[in-house]
């Protein structure tokens, strides 16, 4: 989920700086900053409980 939040965001940017898409600035500065807070505080509080393992083992997949 975190990957797919990541290629939206990348998308975003695209269009805003390589298409000159100035209409999306506001909407995605919106977007990374309510996004910000789920993208990196849920996977650390999984982590400090034993409950995300962000090894190697752990990307290969199950």
């Amino acid at each position: 989920m975190i990957w797919a939040a990541w290629a939206v965001l990348w998308a975003l940017f695209f269009s805003m700086f390589a298409l000159r898409g100035s209409d999306w600035t506001v909407f995605s500065g919106w977007l990374v900053t309510l996004w910000a807070l789920p993208m990196t505080s849920v996977p650390a509080v999984l982590q400090m409980y034993g409950l995300w393992d962000p090894g190697p083992r752990a990307a290969a997949g199950p």
